[in-house]
């Protein structure tokens, strides 16, 4: 795992090449420049920030305290002065990128005290989550019109917390008909603002919906059999946007880090249910044509001309791998071969492609799934041993195999 920066690790690149006289010396300077200058560490930064997330717990223990003595119109004075505040210094500051940010998350903040004060003052019942609902919107809406990345991620962490809060809820209806728009209102803003750390927050929450989702529901068999290979299927076009054009503003390998570690994820929880999944499947046989629009769209990734196509025709192979293993009653095996080839398939794909995150995540999995296995089959002992003596035999046989068949690796 590389602990530099991208742009770290071309420059130490550059440097090897130029020193081997791989590159002229003006065509690494040239590189150089383009690169642009690398950024240093920012003390001051630092000090301002741990500053600000002061004065906002400041403000948000405001809220726990009792402040009975108060008149009420004194109160709802000192919340508007804090939250005006906090944005008229976001506007003095605005030539000034660090104090600007600072000054938008610390009104981002006081906005979400304000909500609260203000129902304690005038005794305003309601649920809590409600609370949440309003802080998010208020400061999605502030930081879309102020353009504040730190306070954009301060909003895009109240959406999952918000989703999380309703888990009560037994059905889809409008309040996640909401939650979709305003996720994807605030995706539209990390794109925009190309935040990575909002991006991360709002990737998570949108899994963190699908899962719960699914999970109220029961997990019907139609929506399992569209969701797990979709998770497949936009993990190749995620790397084909990485490696060509580039849609989401480089975000491409975090997101196929994302979706390849859910869906892993996911086939170890199936592994684990495999029994009740696959009795709850024989009821439904209708629901493998839910897993059409996955199937498509990496069939049409598979034929198309670009970068990473060997990769791309895996992924295809692998989404129509996953629709026998969700459908056949061959019990918990299958799932755990499944997650062993995504394990393997995410670590060879970052070798292949000097994605560094990628063989961390494909190890991680390769792991998590054989201590999964090892645990959860210790009653017997016979059936495992044959599992890890099957498992490695076609691990050794396909690095063999791979080794000497051309299957458009070369790219």
């Amino acid at each position: 795992m590389h602990w530099k920066s991208r742009r770290n690790l071309l420059d130490d690149a550059l440097t090897d090449w130029e020193a081997r006289g791989l590159l002229l010396p003006e065509t690494a300077h040239a590189l150089r420049t383009d690169l642009g200058p690398a950024k240093p560490r920012d003390f001051n930064r630092t000090v301002i920030w741990a500053g600000t997330i002061c004065l906002g717990l400041a403000v948000l223990t405001f809220v726990g305290a009792n402040w009975e003595e108060m008149p009420h119109a004194l109160r709802l004075a000192l919340l508007l002065g804090l939250l005006w505040s906090g944005w008229g210094l976001a506007w003095i500051w605005r030539s000034d990128t660090n104090r600007f940010e600072a000054a938008t998350l610390f009104a981002t903040i006081a906005f979400g005290a304000t909500i609260a004060l203000v129902s304690q003052i005038f005794y305003i019942q309601g649920d809590w989550q409600d609370a949440v609902f309003l802080w998010a919107i208020g400061a999605l809406a502030g930081t879309m019109l102020s353009g504040g990345r730190w306070a954009l991620a301060l909003s895009a962490l109240l959406l999952p917390v918000w989703d999380i809060a309703r888990i009560d809820r037994t059905a889809f209806g409008p309040p996640d008909l909401i939650f979709l728009a305003l996720l994807a209102f605030a995706s539209y803003g990390a794109l925009r603002a190309r935040h990575r750390l909002s991006g991360h927050i709002l990737t998570f929450a949108t899994l963190a919906w699908i899962a719960g989702t699914l999970g109220r529901f029961d997990m019907p068999p139609w929506a399992v059999f569209f969701t797990y290979p979709s998770l497949i299927a936009l993990s190749g076009l995620a790397l084909h946007s990485a490696l060509g054009p580039r849609h989401l503003k480089s975000f491409e390998t975090a997101l196929l880090g994302w979706l390849l570690g859910a869906a892993i994820a996911t086939t170890l929880l199936l592994f684990l249910g495999a029994e009740d999944w696959q009795r709850e499947f024989r009821t439904s046989p209708l629901s493998v044509l839910a897993s059409i629009p996955p199937i498509a769209l990496a069939a049409a990734l598979a034929l198309k001309e670009g970068p990473a196509l060997y990769d791309r025709r895996i992924c295809i192979l692998l989404t129509a791998l996953a629709i026998p293993v969700l459908a056949l009653p061959l019990g918990p095996w299958p799932f755990a071969a499944f997650a062993l080839g995504l394990a393997l398939w995410s670590l060879r794909m970052g070798w292949r492609h000097s994605l560094p995150a990628l063989p961390s995540l494909g190890l991680t999995g390769f792991i998590l799934t054989l201590f999964t296995l090892y645990f959860e089959t210790l009653g017997s002992l016979i059936g495992t041993a044959g599992f890890y003596l099957g498992a490695g035999l076609i691990l050794i046989g396909g690095a063999w195999g791979f080794g000497h068949l051309k299957w458009g690796a070369q790219e």
